[in-house]
């Protein structure tokens, strides 16, 4: 029996960015900066879905920028 978890939805780095209308590198430099939590598996990553769920929520403003 396995101790992982199951039913966990992830997004590929381009999946994630093409959500978001980002660059790939900037999801790589969010996890590189350890800002995203992402699974390495050799050369692929994979972000759970909370997780980029949470991030986005952190990169949210509440309040108005002036210039």
């Amino acid at each position: 029996m396995s101790d992982l978890p199951t039913g966990v939805a992830y997004y590929t780095a381009r999946e994630l960015a093409d959500h978001l209308r980002v660059s790939t590198m900037t999801i790589h430099r969010a996890i590189d900066a350890g800002e995203l939590p992402a699974l390495r598996l050799g050369a692929a990553v994979r972000i759970p879905v909370t997780d980029a769920h949470n991030w986005i929520l952190t990169r949210l403003t509440t309040t108005e920028t002036t210039r």
